[in-house]
């Protein structure tokens, strides 16, 4: 089996899971289920997962996988914000999908295991980020004075703050819409 149909498994075993989890509700889901929603033995999902926290925790390795994939398309965008913009959303949108629920599951799992898939060190894109966010400020379209580093983790945070929020509140508020307004006002909004 190739690197790719290996991966591609992978994330059909988690697809299955999650949606599974939104129906059922996570602790309610066995591993006899989700094998059986994703049509694998248990052994198939024991060689990906070595249990349902194993499973959840690679959540964001999907998430990172598709930004990476659609990488061409993000940076398509006419400006350096845009593109910013992009980035984020295609870390927002799985979890707004997700639902609240499996999104309260991943930070359970992640301060379990003491993972903080989450944090600014550990996004995917952060050298990415960093490097739009110099060009944004050279351009004069981020006028905030911090550093691209720290407007870089300053965002992450911001932005993490909002999915625990709208997690704790069973996704009482449009997370797109929120993480949306902390975008702007960290990064958009004129200084004076």
């Amino acid at each position: 089996m190739s690197n790719t149909e290996s991966m591609s498994k992978r994330f059909e075993i988690l697809d299955c899971a999650i949606e599974l989890f939104r129906k059922e509700g996570y602790s309610n889901v066995t591993i006899n289920q989700i094998c059986a929603a994703a049509n694998v033995s248990k052994t198939t999902f024991y060689y990906y997962y070595k249990s349902k926290d194993s499973l959840i925790a690679d959540f964001y390795s999907k998430t990172n996988y598709n930004v990476k994939e659609q990488l061409l398309s993000i940076l398509s965008a006419d400006n350096e914000l845009d593109q910013l913009w992009n980035i984020c959303d295609m870390y927002i949108q799985p979890i707004s999908d997700a639902g609240p629920e499996i999104v309260r599951e991943l930070y359970i799992n992640n301060m379990k295991k003491d993972v903080l898939a989450i944090a600014p060190r550990d996004i995917y894109m952060k050298d990415v980020m960093i490097t739009l966010m110099k060009r944004a400020k050279s351009s004069g379209k981020i006028q905030n004075p911090a550093s691209a580093e720290e407007l870089y983790e300053t965002l992450v945070y911001l932005i993490d703050g909002v999915a625990f929020i709208w997690a704790t509140k069973n996704g009482g508020f449009d997370i797109l819409a929120e993480s949306r307004k902390v975008f702007d006002t960290l990064l958009v909004t004129q200084i004076e």
